[in-house]
């Protein structure tokens, strides 16, 4: 424990997000073979369950000593605590996990407390829609991860496979509006942009009733989650297309965008090329449909990764999105504290740099008691969509296809498989 959590804040070490979860870590000191205690800096309340995600799993202290650039690299590199051992990793290709001998140390919510059931298992990296379900129908596959919408019905009557899924918690995916660039500078500009999406019909017309509207940045199942700011925005062209001419949009070119002293109405989507999933690509498109109909251009541009990191810490974009995964609104603050910024480990996309919400989320840090907590995440809430920092849409579910062989999978934490229960029959 204590060599995980000094390597991932030591400076040499360069980490964005682990180093954000841990938020103001001081030191740990070693009291016992089995015991540890860990000095903060300040109150911090996520603690426990920011300890819990898979981004602050352990690594062998021998690893991050000798070899700690490999880490990434997989194969005997990887060194973890689980019930099973990285092997070997293909670039591009696959990765494959052996049962680890005499595993004993299950947690208390593992459906059994011994070594994993399966002698292996591989990971196929099928990044296509279309091949990763084929393989899965054809066969070579025994489970498909990240079953979109649009393959679901094909999935369901097809023979010996089953389908598991669960709605994600967190954020939904959300577009940011950068309030550092103009013209999202402008409140009545940002809030007709959010007024000019009609984010229920979209979602009800791209994924036919699989996935749901959302309307807070919190998922309706994440604790946290404030019912209250379901009222307070929604789509109304009439009220986005008075606010423009009120900001002095009046006037339109020849493409029929609106125009003030003569510039276009145009706002830049920036996103990872690589990481976008052919829905979001598809809702990225059926917004751009959405606000030309108030007079907004929205350019679609599509970045390497390399483009993308240097954009968002230098804030070369006026819309971002994303639906980061959490446990509870603690997320909030990694999506909106002032410091939170993109190049720094953060997910403040919008740029927010509001004292009245900067003020909330510290007095949640020193808050135990866990409905005071969420009465804070509500105040949030209701800021960040009364000042249309942001764009809600619709809520994924994390779906898998599973060939009827497969026996005792179940999702646990993070939507992720508990693989060591798993069987073939």
């Amino acid at each position: 424990m204590k060599a995980n959590f000094d390597h991932i804040v030591d400076p040499a070490t360069q980490s964005r997000n682990s180093k954000t979860l841990l938020g103001p870590y001081d030191r740990t000191e070693v009291t016992g073979d089995f015991t540890a205690v860990v000095h903060l800096k300040s109150p911090y309340s996520p603690l426990l369950g920011v300890l819990s995600s898979t981004y602050l799993s352990f690594h062998s202290p021998a690893v991050l000593r000798a070899n700690p650039a490999d880490i990434a690299s997989g194969g005997k590199f990887l060194v973890g605590t689980g019930p099973f051992v990285s092997s070997s990793l293909t670039s591009g290709q696959n990765a494959v996990f052996t049962r680890r001998p005499g595993y004993r140390w299950a947690p208390a919510s593992a459906g059994h407390p011994g070594e994993a059931y399966l002698d292996q298992y591989v990971v196929q990296f099928l990044a296509d829609d279309a091949a990763r379900v084929g393989a899965l129908t054809s066969g070579q596959l025994d489970v498909a991860d990240q079953i979109p919408a649009t393959r679901l019905a094909q999935l369901r009557g097809q023979p010996g496979i089953k389908l598991v899924s669960r709605e994600s918690v967190g954020s939904p995916f959300t577009y940011s509006l950068n309030v550092t660039k103009a013209p999202f500078t402008e409140r009545d500009v940002r809030i007709a942009f959010q007024s000019a999406v009609n984010a229920e019909a979209i979602t009800q017309g791209l994924f036919q009733g699989t996935y749901s509207n959302s309307r807070s940045v919190l998922t309706s199942s994440t604790p946290g989650y404030d019912k209250s700011v379901e009222g307070i925005w929604g789509y109304d062209k009439n009220r986005a297309i008075s606010l423009l001419e009120k900001a002095g949009f009046t006037t339109t070119d020849g493409d029929g965008y609106r125009t003030r002293n003569g510039e276009r109405l145009s706002v830049t989507l920036a996103f990872a090329a690589s990481f976008t999933s052919e829905e979001q690509r598809n809702y990225h498109t059926a917004l751009k449909d959405a606000v030309k109909q108030v007079g907004f251009e929205v350019v679609l541009r599509p970045l390497d990764t390399p483009s993308i990191v240097q954009a968002f810490a230098t804030g070369d974009y006026h819309l971002g999105s994303g639906s980061p995964s959490a446990i509870d609104g603690s997320i909030l603050r990694t999506l909106f504290y002032s410091s939170q910024l993109p190049g720094v480990g953060g997910a403040n996309a919008a740029r927010v740099n509001d004292p009245e919400v900067d003020g909330w989320l510290d007095e949640a840090l020193r808050t135990r008691d866990v409905a005071g907590q969420n009465v804070l995440y509500g105040k949030v809430q209701h800021k960040v969509l009364a000042e249309a920092y942001v764009l809600p849409t619709f809520v994924s579910k994390r779906t898998y296809g599973v060939q009827e062989r497969v026996q005792g999978f179940a999702l646990g934490a993070g939507n992720l498989p508990t693989l060591s229960d798993v069987w073939v029959s």
